[in-house]
């Protein structure tokens, strides 16, 4: 366990992905003293452990394109040094999708200089034999599956390289200010800052309510994902994005398949709804809703009613909100976490 430092720099409230790439980016541009505050006993452990890790550079609109494009482009080469290789497989995703919504997503894709082709459902069933989804969509080439633990693990290294330090077990439960500077509390005891950034994910709100500070109404939404006994190991990922929205995505000797739900659910709520392995079987294509089951998890996405949040306060400019990745956050991480720096650098 590392030593809670009395004072720093910044104080950054979350070890999650959007914590630990904050931190890394503000070392990255010379920050010397922060202290990333982890209530848990690991990093790193809530949403952005127990998610899928795809890397999908095209999203839902241009505010988050302008994010997963650019965190798309870290993880197919990262700085020298944060990873022993690049941290997405480039095995390919196709989005599944109507004729009449292609030409709305190739435009978008082109904006942001996306590579991408559009394809044919026999043009998808080459690419995965057996599949039989019986419609196209575009092809992106350069999307794939994420080494989520080498990811987590280089905004770690790199952050504590630079001089970071990354403290567990450090629940803050009271945040004040005091003769010019911040004062946190934690479970370990307590640290001043300079500034303080709140990347807590489903409990952003609350750190924020801790701060004095209002919410912003952040929801979070339970998404299952089923392992199902199969393999394709040389296919793409398959993302169907009409009205029945599912995925799956190749996990070795598994196939990762998901409804794309989303409940809401409060601040911690993962366990699995008995329902979700029914749901996930009906909408995939008939070779795959038969596969024996492996296993069923939930995990947390968090929304703050669109895009991320990075943004200061207005009424107290030391506090610096880095909230609602949503289901994209470990594609957009370096993205966000490059914003959340040079905001707070500003400062």
């Amino acid at each position: 366990m590392e030593p809670l430092p009395d004072r720093a720099e910044v104080a950054i409230v979350g070890g999650g992905i959007a914590g630990l790439a904050t931190a890394w980016a503000l070392v990255e541009r010379g920050r010397r003293e922060v202290v990333v505050l982890e209530r848990d006993e690991a990093l790193a452990a809530h949403a952005s452990g127990r998610n899928a890790a795809m890397c999908r550079a095209l999203a839902e609109d241009d505010a988050w394109t302008a994010l997963t494009a650019a965190g798309a482009a870290f993880l197919r080469q990262p700085p020298p040094g944060f990873a022993a290789g690049p941290l997405c497989d480039g095995r390919g995703l196709v989005l599944a999708v109507d004729d009449a919504a292609v030409a709305e997503l190739a435009a978008r894709a082109a904006r942001f200089g996306l590579a991408h082709a559009r394809v044919t459902a026999a043009e998808v069933e080459a690419r995965w034999p057996g599949l039989g989804l019986g419609r196209g969509g575009l092809f992106f080439p350069d999307d794939g599956c994420i080494d989520l633990g080498a990811l987590a693990d280089g905004f770690a290294r790199g952050a504590r390289g630079g001089g970071a330090r990354l403290c567990t077990s450090a629940e803050v439960t009271r945040v004040v200010e005091d003769g010019g500077e911040v004062v946190l509390e934690t479970a370990r005891g307590r640290v001043r800052a300079g500034q303080v950034v709140v990347a807590a994910g489903a409990w952003a709100d609350e750190v924020a309510a801790r701060a004095g500070a209002p919410g912003l109404g952040v929801v979070s939404r339970r998404r299952h994902v089923v392992a199902l006994r199969a393999s394709a190991p040389a296919a793409p990922i398959v993302w169907d994005v009409g009205a029945a929205e599912w995925y799956v995505r190749p996990a070795g000797a598994e196939l990762w398949a998901s409804a794309c739900d989303g409940d809401r659910v409060e601040p911690g709520v993962i366990d699995a709804r008995r329902e979700a392995e029914a749901e996930v079987r009906a909408r995939l294509p008939a070779a795959l809703a038969t596969a024996p089951l492996a296993r069923t998890w939930a995990c947390q996405r968090t929304f703050a009613g669109g895009p991320p949040v990075v943004a200061r306060d207005a009424a107290r400019p030391w506090l610096v909100r880095v909230v609602g990745l949503g289901g994209h956050g470990i594609t957009a991480s370096a993205a966000v976490g490059r914003a959340a720096a040079a905001l707070v650098s500003r400062g």
